[in-house]
């Protein structure tokens, strides 16, 4: 996974909380945090003086610039040089937040940019210099990728600079920004509209992930404020490491199906459809689940937590979200006949159990887990039976979402 790691270093002041509050001036702070991703930030603070431990105590940092962390220290140890003697506190950041105020005009318009993951599945097609004239070294041919959800226009924006940019090489940095933009008004709370966008945009988010079989989370935003004649008057930088970004989705060739069915209006009436679902919380919940099994090292709990995914996913099709007792494979059943599904379990050709022959294999081995028997079950053909399972998750829950329902069987990129 690409990493580019930008520097800070300041002077500020720290407040390291306990049960009581410490507060210190002019302290000295280095951090850095990747610009493409969640990934951790960790930095030290050097202070002159440590009267207590304040091992895993939660901070807040602000400096001169309006630059602000928040996070926890990690641990501590001193330190000398040159006669000076000091102590170096080392610590993770929960949030980077930087705010620059140019103005206390009224605000009239907003425009935020969202970090994610890059998806080159939705980036503009690039020419380079051999191809375009002497004045160009790079050259965007084809136009922005754009998408209306509940009558609110997503622009996936898209930046690309060289690595070297004295001497440009074939290097480059490429970085894509859902960017939305929007009038403000009197009635308009600025804070919660910000929470109610990136709830938007994180719905998106999830369904991309879905399709493109690659879990991807926003982790912050760039916010600028717009008053009278169009000038900035305030610009803000947020990120978090709390939740996981989730890896770019980058591949240069795609499976030709895929391309053909997710087209952009597929796309749109995939998340429209997301978005405003009855049972969208629901949704969310099991789509989260499945993805995130993926992401699992260890096969069995990921196998797991797969078949809960597939589970979940029956029950909200089905309607049988408070019904506790029903078998699994009963409700899988239900899903594939209800609501104009029609998904034949034939084609997956579950393979039956040992011990009874209305459930399958893969209840069995799930069952050995969970309750620490020592059945062997051959490997490989536990794996064929989580993919079957893997398979028919996302096809119920693409199928589900989607106002076609004469497709059975979503293509994989």
């Amino acid at each position: 996974m690409r990493e580019f790691k930008k520097e800070i270093a300041s002077y500020g002041k720290l407040e390291i909380i306990g049960d009581k509050t410490d507060i210190l001036e002019n302290v000295r702070c280095e951090f850095s945090y990747d610009i493409f991703s969640s990934k951790r930030i960790e930095g030290f603070f050097e202070i002159g003086f440590l009267y207590h431990d304040v091992k895993e105590k939660k901070f807040v940092f602000t400096d001169s610039v309006e630059r602000e962390i928040k996070g926890i220290i990690l641990g501590f140890n001193s330190h000398a040089q040159g006669g000076y003697h000091s102590y170096l506190l080392t610590f993770k950041v929960d949030e980077y937040n930087r705010t620059q105020w140019f103005s206390d005009s009224k605000p009239k318009k907003l425009k935020i940019e969202f970090l994610i993951p890059y998806i080159s599945y939705l980036n503009r097609k690039l020419l380079n210099y051999h191809y375009l004239e002497k004045d160009y070294l790079l050259k965007f041919v084809t136009e922005v990728y754009k998408i209306k959800i509940n009558s609110i226009d997503i622009i996936f924006e898209e930046y690309v600079s060289f690595v070297k940019n004295v001497e440009p090489d074939s290097m480059m940095h490429r970085i894509l920004y859902p960017t939305l933009h929007l009038q403000l008004d009197d009635s308009i709370d600025i804070e919660n509209k910000i929470r109610e966008l990136r709830s938007l945009l994180e719905d998106v988010l999830l369904v991309l992930s879905v399709i493109l079989d690659n879990k991807m989370r926003c982790f912050g935003y760039i916010i600028n404020l717009f008053g009278e004649n169009d000038k900035i008057i305030v610009e803000q930088e947020f990120r978090s490491t709390t939740i996981s970004s989730g890896k770019d989705f980058v591949k240069d060739h795609l499976n030709h199906e895929f391309e053909k069915l997710f087209a952009k209006d597929k796309i749109v009436e995939l998340v429209n459809n997301f978005v405003n679902h009855k049972n969208k919380e629901l949704l969310r919940d099991a789509s989260y689940d499945l993805l995130t099994s993926q992401e699992l090292k260890i096969f069995e709990p990921q196998l797991v937590w797969t078949i809960f995914s597939l589970e979940g996913i029956s029950k909200i099709i089905a309607d049988k979200i408070n019904d506790y007792w029903i078998k699994f494979e009963d409700v899988v059943r239900l899903a594939c006949d209800s609501n104009h599904m029609n998904i034949d379990l034939v084609e997956y050709d579950f393979l039956a159990s040992e011990i009874d022959t209305k459930k399958w294999l893969i209840t069995d081995f799930r069952n050995n887990i969970a309750h620490f028997n020592n059945k062997e079950f051959d490997n490989d053909v536990i794996y064929d039976e989580y993919k079957k399972v893997l398979r028919l998750a996302r096809n119920l829950l693409l199928k589900y979402l989607d106002s076609d329902k004469h497709i059975n069987d979503y293509p994989f990129p």
